[in-house]
């Protein structure tokens, strides 16, 4: 951020007088038509105040940035590629190979999750029998994700349930550092301050058929935080230890389909969901 130098103080006798009244004069167009105008003088900029700031001020303090601590969704999906099925009380979440350059349909849970408390999620999902491509680069399904603190860049999720091959695998992320340095790509690489752990692998998924998921967790930098995920209510994978960033804002959940991997044969991917719950919300 470019800093200004500090204005001058008003002058005494006249001037300030003058300056006053202008100030006062600014203010009153500022407030009718909803912003701040500045007077620009020959050698400084002098911005026009608002009534109840001190015009000798030499910076406005800075406001503290409030966090939103509501529950809310948010879809990030391409049209046409999030369906609901009344059949099954599910939702469908797609990807087609013409929009390659379009590498989501998710859903966002945010303010559902906090750290040092205990987390759990759930749901149930089905793989499309007819159009999944298995293949050896990963297809993510879930995640737990965090938003970048001012100075960091967007980072691999915390953490991710994906499809590799006919398998599924899970991956853990943490870094105890305020600012996560990413000189290597933006995940667990040589060279950056967040570390990875394999959650479970190697876990075979098949196409067409429902499978009941839960994570159980207590995110936390501590060493006494867990991570546990289950798979039709048999334990499949459990880490122990730091399990998430150290961020400014609470880790938020993604149901749905990402896809950052080139397109194999299939023309399309989709992943039906329900029952998802995000420590007890829908």
């Amino acid at each position: 951020m470019l800093k200004q130098s500090d204005p001058k103080a008003p002058s005494t006798g006249y001037k300030e007088k003058l300056m006053r009244h202008r100030t006062r004069q600014f203010a009153m167009v500022a407030i009718c038509v909803g912003g701040v105008l500045a007077s620009n003088g020959s050698s400084s900029a002098q911005k026009a105040q608002l009534p109840g700031q001190d015009i000798k001020s030499s910076a406005p303090t800075p406001k503290t940035k409030e966090i939103a601590t509501t529950p809310l969704t948010a879809d990030d999906c391409p049209p046409a590629t999030k369906y609901d099925n009344a059949a099954d009380n599910s939702v469908r979440y797609c990807l087609f190979a013409e929009q390659k350059s379009l590498k989501r349909c998710e859903t966002s849970y945010f303010n559902y999750i906090k750290r040092d408390a205990n987390t759990a999620v759930s749901f149930s999902f089905r793989l499309e029998d007819s159009n999944w491509d298995f293949h050896d680069i990963f297809t993510s399904i879930f995640q737990i994700h965090s938003k970048p603190d001012p100075g960091e860049a967007w980072r691999c999720p915390i953490a991710m349930l994906a499809v590799q091959d006919h398998t599924l695998v899970m991956w853990d992320r943490y870094d105890l550092s305020p600012i996560s340095t990413t000189t290597n790509g933006t995940c667990a690489d040589e060279g950056n301050s967040i570390h990875g752990q394999d959650v479970f692998s190697e876990i075979p998924v098949q196409a067409g058929r429902w499978y009941d998921f839960a994570l159980h967790a207590d995110l936390t930098l501590k060493p006494s935080g867990t991570f546990t995920a289950t798979l039709d209510n048999e334990t499949i994978g459990s880490v122990s230890g730091p399990n998430t960033y150290n961020d400014q804002h609470e880790p938020f959940a993604k149901i749905g389909i990402y896809k950052p991997s080139p397109w194999q044969n299939a023309k399309r991917l989709c992943v039906d969901y329900r029952n998802v719950r995000v420590n007890g919300g829908n």
